[in-house]
């Protein structure tokens, strides 16, 4: 019986890890289920299911964390390039160019500039989404391997497989 059981949440923490490899590229809200359905698992798992369980909670922040600093990269880049570019409607109303008046910058001469930072906004942009793609699919294919053999994950906490 006790080994039905441990094969019982074995698929459980495999349907979670579907629904995590999914989730990514289909809907955030069935990440955010699946993170749930996570935290509810964990309350019912041995060791070696409460460490994936934990891999994929850790996962999801890790993912959260990434897209939030991409974000602020965003805001940080886009407010240099009104600088250098004052006439270009990056869709906010407020701007660094406003804090600095006595700096000149509305000179046109300067556009180029802009034009540069928008060209590494996007370079950074592909590099950080085609990393961050990467490392979801092997961290969750690792885990299903993991899975698969029996094994816990060695260090759940950490953001390295």
């Amino acid at each position: 019986m006790k080994h039905n059981f441990t094969k019982l949440r074995a698929l459980s923490v495999m349907v979670v890890y579907v629904m995590f490899g999914l989730a990514f590229f289909l809907s955030i809200e069935l990440l955010v289920v699946s993170l749930i359905i996570s935290y509810l698992l964990k309350n019912y798992s041995d060791e070696i299911t409460e460490s994936h369980l934990t891999y994929l909670v850790r996962t999801f922040w890790y993912v959260v964390f990434i897209v939030v600093v991409i974000v602020v990269f965003h805001l940080v880049l886009l407010n240099l390039v009104s600088i250098f570019d004052p006439h270009l409607d990056i869709g906010s109303s407020f701007s660094i160019l406003n804090l600095f008046p006595f700096l000149g910058l509305e000179d046109t001469s300067m556009r180029w500039v802009g034009l540069v930072l928008v060209v590494i906004l996007i370079a950074v942009d592909l590099f950080f989404l085609i990393s961050l793609i990467v490392w979801y699919i092997v961290r969750l294919y690792w885990g299903i391997k993991t899975l698969y053999l029996g094994q816990q994950i060695p260090n759940p906490h950490s953001w390295r497989l």
